[in-house]
């Protein structure tokens, strides 16, 4: 046999072995404590009764009550029933008081019998002559242990049940977990390429221009973004202060491109935002949004406006850019919108929201987030 099998036996062995010694101990002291009535009565009644001669006598009443708690635990331990159902109940309480009452009541003829010499033959007269008092008051006493082995199983059958349902739970969380996680490296390695090709994108046409000092000048604003992006892509939380910062960075970048015709604002910005907690690329794939939906949409000169609105509890952040006509015109299912979407729901649940609004002219998108990453 395998160790494995070994060891199951080993354990399962020294579960029933307790089993059997926790029964004995159990029906021993209500044997003593019989015992010890016995005697006390006896010695009242004016004889001087041998204490264990007596004890002997009366372990033989309980030897029957060991073996019936032993076997009904261990049955109802690994019966498939449903212990609970009152049907179920009822259905075992019969099958137990039948097949344990009547031979243990026959046993204790036999006993008398034997204590009186009377030969087996007479068995059946001295069983209808047996006490209908003895048979209630064993009865009585069957009906308490046998409830109690009862319950006990049932007790620890929930128990049991409690710790695989937490058990499960536990796995299923944990899974969950390795699934969100997964998603999050998802999202992330679609957001940075993203970033990096629309960077790309600008230099290539500075390049294609001929301006050649000006692309230079951006790709040393390329690397600046790329130290922060590399940085940021081992980490799972930064600053709204670094994350804004980044987004201004990415926008200097494309005002090389672009010059005058990128406009760009930004209210509320103050050393507070070093204190708020925010998930990395958060911010600049919605400014992007906004740019390529503004400035590239419309060809003419930009409008794209930031405002910042630090609350106690909740960060408030406003992008906004116009509206413009044509196949290029704000339509707002761009990536950087739904991946910002699937990173919130990931990271924050429901405490936080992103939503786009048209108003005035203007495509709205507002993002809310809590100030610290545990609220």
């Amino acid at each position: 046999m395998p160790a494995a099998g070994l060891s199951a036996a080993g354990t399962a062995a020294r579960g029933r072995g307790r089993v059997l010694a926790v029964s004995a101990l159990a029906w021993t002291a209500v044997c003593l404590f019989q015992s010890l009535a016995s005697y006390n009565d006896m010695a009242r009644a004016g004889s001087r009764p041998d204490l264990l001669l007596v004890l002997l006598e009366t372990s033989r009443l309980y030897l029957p009550w060991v073996l019936f708690s032993y076997v009904s635990y261990l049955w109802l331990s690994k019966t498939s029933l449903t212990l609970t159902r009152p049907s179920v109940f009822a259905a075992i309480l019969a099958v137990a008081s039948v097949g344990f009452m009547v031979p243990y009541e026959m046993y204790l003829v036999l006993l008398g019998m034997l204590d009186r010499g009377l030969p087996l033959s007479d068995f059946a007269t001295q069983l209808s002559r047996h006490p209908a008092m003895f048979v209630f008051i064993d009865y009585v006493l069957f009906l308490g242990g046998f409830a109690f082995i009862y319950a006990l199983v049932v007790f620890q059958r929930a128990l049991r049940d409690e710790r695989v349902r937490r058990q499960i739970q536990a796995e299923n969380l944990s899974l969950r977990l390795q699934v969100e996680e997964a998603k999050m490296v998802a999202l992330k390695g679609q957001l940075e390429p993203h970033f990096l090709f629309n960077a790309l994108n600008a230099i290539s046409a500075l390049v294609r221009g001929g301006e050649q000092s000006k692309a230079l000048s951006a790709i040393q604003k390329l690397s600046e973004l790329l130290r922060y992006a590399i940085a940021a892509s081992d980490r799972d939380w930064t600053t709204l202060a670094d994350e804004v910062t980044f987004a201004q960075d990415y926008i200097s970048l494309q005002k090389i491109r672009y010059g005058d015709s990128l406009q760009w604002s930004v209210q509320g910005v103050d050393d507070s935002l070093r204190k708020v907690d925010c998930p990395p690329f958060m911010i600049q794939p919605l400014v992007e949004n906004g740019l390529r939906h503004d400035l590239e949409a419309g060809g003419g000169r930009s409008d794209i406006r930031m405002v910042i609105d630090a609350g106690e509890q909740v960060i408030g952040i406003t992008l906004s850019n116009p509206i413009h006509a044509g196949p290029g015109s704000n339509g707002g299912t761009g990536i950087g919108l739904r991946n910002t979407r699937g990173r919130l729901a990931l990271v924050y649940g429901d405490r936080a929201l992103l939503s786009t609004r048209a108003v005035d002219g203007r495509f709205v998108v507002e993002l809310r987030i809590p100030r610290h990453a545990g609220e």
